[in-house]
């Protein structure tokens, strides 16, 4: 009951989905897949519109017509090649689940209805890739609710047709409840050890990888582009002074709590603003897309929280931080490759401040 109760609650980190799509050759065709298959759904309901002339209610035909027109557009849409947002993403899934049910209840009430109950199943791969177990079971509650319902309506309108209904019924009930939640399980065990490679396993903060993984959106944001108070891009480099003395006195139990304190100040400062990771050993970065002045704001910030005198072993940190303009980013050039470079400019920074005995934040020059 545990691990049901545990699954159920496990929330799905889209904007990582997303950079991990974005970050695999492979995985970044993913779209023009999505566009193919609104294009064959497209095709399908035009097919039936054009078998069933006289055999539907001329609303029935409008709303054939109205799924072509409607699949057409998501096609195109998903043909630029790039994710949606979260929010438009749960837009897809609810628009692609009513196009499927709108369209089979417009049929003739016959066991190929119940068949094409199938065309749930992709809408449901994707729900499986990029949201969680709650919109999971709300997508496969309809497609049950919706296969139910049609197999009734044949069997109430077509008795003799009761035994190809109910074979029909079982084949739609094996592909959505037999195959799908196991690749759910499958394919959520896999994301849940891939996110684990990009986060540190000690503080919870972003590892390496995982930092350039969330930069990358963070600079395809709309805050990066869209608004003019956000004209900077900035590195903070963090190093605790006189780490090794803390390990030394009070051993290495004390040291990663110690990690794990800053991590957590770090975290709580960044917000939803900034992107906090822990490199390696002491050392910790922090990047943000901002007004010019606020680097050095967060900075004095994160150097004002990490020291607390009630702690058991306080300490203090160098920090180091480093700008550049946003339009730097949107010309083309290589994004995590500039960022690196700015956390380079960010950490030659921090060892000055430590230099200059610790406890200090320098701010880096970035070379033109």
């Amino acid at each position: 009951m545990g691990a049901l109760r545990v699954w159920w609650s496990a929330a799905v980190d889209y904007d990582w989905v997303v950079s991990y799509h974005r970050t695999h050759p492979v995985l970044r065709t993913a779209p023009y897949l999505i566009a193919t298959t609104f294009a064959l759904f497209a095709f399908i309901a035009a097919l039936n519109l054009a078998s069933s002339r006289g055999e539907v209610a001329p609303y029935a035909r409008w709303v054939l017509a109205c799924v072509v027109v409607l699949s057409l557009m998501n096609g195109v849409w998903w043909l630029q090649g790039k994710l949606p947002t979260r929010t438009q993403s749960r837009w897809f899934v609810a628009v692609g689940d009513s196009e499927i049910a709108a369209m089979l209840f417009s049929l003739p009430q016959t066991p190929i209805a119940i068949a094409l109950g199938m065309l749930f199943a992709p809408a449901g791969n994707y729900t499986n890739v990029f949201h969680g177990p709650r919109a999971f079971v709300v997508h496969h509650l309809l497609s049950l609710g919706v296969v139910v319902v049609l197999f009734f309506r044949v069997i109430v309108s077509e008795p003799e047709e009761t035994l190809t209904a109910l074979t029909a019924l079982i084949a739609v009930i094996m592909v959505l409840f037999a195959a799908s939640p196991l690749n759910h399980f499958f394919f959520d065990s896999l994301r849940q050890d891939a996110a684990r490679s990009y986060f540190d396993h000690l503080t919870g903060l972003r590892n390496r990888r995982g930092l350039f993984a969330a930069v990358n959106v963070l600079l395809q944001g709309p805050k990066a582009g869209e608004s003019p108070n956000f004209r900077s891009v900035s590195a903070i480099s963090i190093d605790l002074d006189s780490f090794k003395a803390v390990n030394d006195r009070f051993g290495h139990a004390t040291g990663d709590e110690v990690l794990r304190d800053t991590a957590a100040r770090i975290r709580r400062l960044c917000g939803d603003e900034a992107i906090g990771a822990r490199l390696g050993g002491e050392e910790f970065v922090v990047v943000l897309v901002s007004e010019p002045d606020r680097a050095g704001q967060l900075a004095c910030s994160l150097l004002s929280a990490i020291f607390n005198a009630d702690d058991r072993a306080p300490v203090s940190a160098s920090i180091g931080v480093a700008s550049a303009p946003i339009q730097d980013f949107e010309s083309g050039v290589d994004m995590p490759r500039t960022v690196r470079a700015l956390i380079d400019v960010a950490d030659d920074a921090m060892y000055e401040a430590k230099r200059r005995g610790g406890n200090r934040i320098v701010v880096g020059r970035v070379r033109d």
